[in-house]
């Protein structure tokens, strides 16, 4: 990383492009793409409570924060065992999923949510 700060790289490109992937947690794959969709759905929804009335975005945030308890004590459970379940029938999806998040970085143009394996 130190060498690619000193390179001539070109203005504004990324200094981890090319680097390796981080190690992917099979069981935690379906569980994670499952957040990031409750999160991108958690901000519209903020947001558009914040449009509404200052008072609905806290009530908003403070509701976020009751369904990232339940989440975490009731929903990652049930994704993990759902994911065990899930790799018995969807086994050739869920790998070319792992093997796409194990590229190098830049290698492909990865969309921050969602996929087209899933």
């Amino acid at each position: 990383m130190g060498q690619r700060l000193q390179s001539d790289r070109p203005f504004g490109g990324s200094l981890l492009s090319g680097e390796p992937a981080l190690s992917i947690t099979r069981w935690l794959v379906v569980p994670e793409l499952l957040a990031s969709y409750c999160f991108y759905g958690s901000a519209v929804a903020i947001r558009a409570l914040g449009s509404i009335h200052p008072a609905l975005r806290v009530l908003g945030v403070y509701a976020f924060a009751v369904f990232l308890l339940m989440l975490i004590l009731i929903g990652l459970p049930l994704a993990i065992a759902g994911t065990a379940l899930a790799s018995l029938g969807m086994r050739r999806h869920l790998d070319a999923y792992v093997k796409k998040l194990s590229k190098p970085t830049g290698s492909s143009h990865q969309k921050a949510v969602g996929s087209d394996y899933l």
